[in-house]
């Protein structure tokens, strides 16, 4: 039932991609899964 889930808006530390893009000390840039919303995009509104 939709209507009984908590309202869910997007996660602000992905945008709602569910993975963040990070530069390491080396200069690579990796996605890793984002740990503001545990890889799913949403967040609890």
């Amino acid at each position: 039932m939709a209507d009984q889930m908590p309202p869910e808006k997007y996660c602000p530390d992905c945008g709602g991609t569910g993975e963040v893009e990070w530069e390491t000390q080396g200069g690579n840039t990796v996605k890793t899964q984002c740990s503001g919303c545990a890889g799913t995009g949403k967040v609890p509104a």
